[in-house]
């Protein structure tokens, strides 16, 4: 039987007739859209809608729109939308409350059991190297031990992306890769309820942890939501982000999967 080899010419000489999977354009046209379609979509805010004030808009349709706090500029990137802040007072924030849009448990009951949980992730990019912890999304105050949900840089570089259920106790999973300065990167922390597990996403890399001794839910607290710091304004951020969500449901893998992969032209990655 004669073997159908790839012809790389011919598929050079279509490109014209035939749009390639990974091609800015065809990522900048779908990024909203596929992300307005997430299972459980609390909040997704691109950076590319503003209001008179500068807030953050939510693109889910809820109106869970974010404070503007400080002085973070809109721009573009190639054809993303995006979001500066300067690790200065700049940070989205909006007001927590028990039973709020993000005082998410992880279990709630509309969600079918096998998909409960949370999702958070988005586009980020660091203006400089590691050394210090940075806060990229977050329901966390660790001063009032009302910890809820984060994803950071760590001092060391890595992304972590951490849960508690009492407000106190903290369980991480953390990725071995780390981005370097001024380089955009796709991050993403799911807890999964079902099955008591946390996952961390750092482009295609991938870390899991079994979570032992869990109580059974994500601590529900009146801490504020915050994407560029944690609770009270602290541990900022210094970088840009673009594409960022919240989902009250565990994404499978395969809608992890080709957020990524669908919108990662949008950033040359």
């Amino acid at each position: 039987m004669a073997v159908q080899r790839r012809n790389s010419e011919m598929v050079d000489l279509l490109a014209a007739d035939f749009q390639p999977r990974y091609e800015p354009q065809f990522a900048w046209k779908s990024a909203v859209s596929q992300h307005q379609v997430l299972p459980g979509l609390r909040g997704f805010w691109p950076t590319s809608s503003v209001d008179t004030n500068g807030d953050l808009i939510d693109m889910s349709g809820q109106g869970n729109h974010l404070t503007l706090n400080g002085n973070p500029w809109r721009r573009g990137y190639n054809l993303a939308p995006t979001c500066d802040l300067d690790g200065v007072g700049d940070y989205f924030s909006h007001v927590g409350g028990i039973g709020s849009w993000c005082d998410i448990l992880g279990s709630e009951t509309y969600i079918l059991q096998a998909w409960r949980g949370l999702t958070i992730g988005g586009w980020f990019l660091f203006d400089n190297a590691a050394g210090v912890e940075e806060y990229m999304i977050s329901k966390w105050d660790t001063g009032g031990n009302e910890r809820s949900y984060r994803l950071v840089r760590r001092v060391a570089g890595g992304i972590r992306f951490s849960v508690s259920d009492d407000g106190t106790a903290v369980d991480d999973v953390d990725t071995t890769s780390a981005p370097a300065a001024d380089e955009w990167f796709w991050a993403c922390g799911r807890y999964t309820d079902n099955t008591e597990e946390i996952d961390i996403w750092y482009n295609t890399e991938t870390a899991n942890l079994a979570l032992a001794g869990w109580g059974g839910t994500l601590r529900s607290n009146a801490t504020d939501f915050l994407i560029g710091g944690r609770h009270g304004g602290a541990t900022l951020m210094t970088g840009r982000f673009s594409l960022a969500f919240c989902c009250t449901a565990a994404l499978s893998n395969a809608i992890i999967g080709q957020l990524f992969q669908q919108t990662r032209a949008m950033f040359n990655v």
